[in-house]
């Protein structure tokens, strides 16, 4: 991916958060990688939009959830001279949170979610998937904390690749630690 696509796809981004009916709610950022199948690292921001009212509550649970638009960057720091050293990924994600109602200054929860995902490039590092076009699949436990639950950590599992739509579709699948803040303009 070039820099000027990369400067788009963030001024887009940053355009469409700064409207009224579309600001952000949440801002988010982890690190992680895999380093059982293959050697690789990753950075990850996110901007999330928390949804107004749960979807399902009962007693002193609930499930709600919030849409995230995501910026993920994959290197495998050395890979042979000629292959792609390193995956930029956009997605679109709608996160199902199942925690209990909120009570004191901690709350636990468990995070679900499939979404859309968009990669540079369809070989990291001589992985190679059938598409570019991808599905998001996530799952996290975390801890809500602060005064008000302000601020959030994770651990999240995320599996990119493409449900066997297209072959090959070896997958990317990446650990990652978690953190995101409400934004305060």
């Amino acid at each position: 991916m070039n820099r000027p696509a990369l400067a788009v796809a963030s001024a887009l981004l940053l355009g469409l958060s700064s409207t009224p009916a579309m600001a952000v709610d949440r801002v988010s950022i982890g690190v992680g990688g895999n380093y059982i199948d293959y050697d690789l690292y990753s950075a990850r921001l996110g901007v999330q939009w928390l949804w107004d009212t749960p979807l399902w509550q009962w007693r002193n649970w609930q499930l709600g959830g919030y849409w995230e638009a995501s910026y993920h960057y994959l290197r495998i720091p050395e890979p042979e001279p000629h292959l792609n050293k390193d995956m930029h990924i956009w997605a679109i994600t709608p996160v199902f949170v199942f925690a209990p109602r909120p009570q004191g200054d901690w709350s636990p929860y468990a995070e679900l979610a499939i979404g859309a995902a968009y990669l540079s490039d369809k070989e990291l590092a001589g992985r190679t998937t059938g598409s570019r076009y991808q599905f998001e699949d996530r799952i996290a436990v975390g801890m809500r904390f602060g005064e008000a639950q302000q601020y959030d950590v994770n651990l999240r599992f995320l599996h990119y690749s493409n449900a066997k739509l297209e072959a090959p579709n070896p997958g990317y699948d990446v650990f990652m630690l978690n953190f995101s803040m409400p934004v305060t303009f």
